[in-house]
C-alpha cells in the first residue's frame, strides 16, 4: 500500500505539467467518507466520470480496485488529466499490467467513445 500510494503522488507529480497546461487551476488529493480517496479537478470531485464509455470504465475500475488496491486513485488520477474514460480505460489497463497484476473481465471490453 505504500508503494501504492507513493506510485500515484508520483504520477500525480508527472501530470502536474499536463494540468497546468490544460487549463486545470488546481487539483487535490483528499480523504474520502468511504476511506477511500477523492480527486478533486477544478473544485469539482472527478469521480464517477460521465460520458461515452464511463459506465464500462466505472465497473473495470471498481474490479480492478479488488485486485490492486492503488487502482481506484489510479482511475480517478487519469479522469482528472481527461474526462475521456476510453483513455482512461487504456490508462487503467497499462498500469495493471506495469503493476502485474491480471486485467479483470470487466477490462476486457472497450469502453465506447
Amino acid at each position: 500500500m505504500k508503494n501504492a500510494k507513493l506510485l500515484a503522488l508520483l504520477f500525480l507529480v508527472l501530470c502536474s505539467c499536463l494540468w497546468a497546461n490544460s487549463g486545470h487551476a488546481e487539483t487535490t488529493i483528499a480523504p474520502a467518507a468511504n476511506g477511500k480517496t477523492m480527486v478533486i479537478s477544478d473544485g469539482d470531485v472527478v469521480w464517477p466520470p460521465k460520458g461515452p464509455g464511463c459506465d464500462e470504465f466505472v465497473r473495470c475500475c471498481d474490479a480492478a480496485n479488488k485486485l490492486e488496491s492503488s487502482a481506484f486513485l489510479m482511475c480517478q488520477l487519469t479522469v482528472a488529466t481527461s474526462p475521456d474514460c476510453a483513455k482512461g480505460w487504456l490508462s487503467i489497463k497499462q498500469y495493471l499490467v506495469e503493476r502485474h497484476v491480471a486485467s479483470p473481465k470487466e477490462c476486457n471490453a472497450t469502453p465506447a467513445r
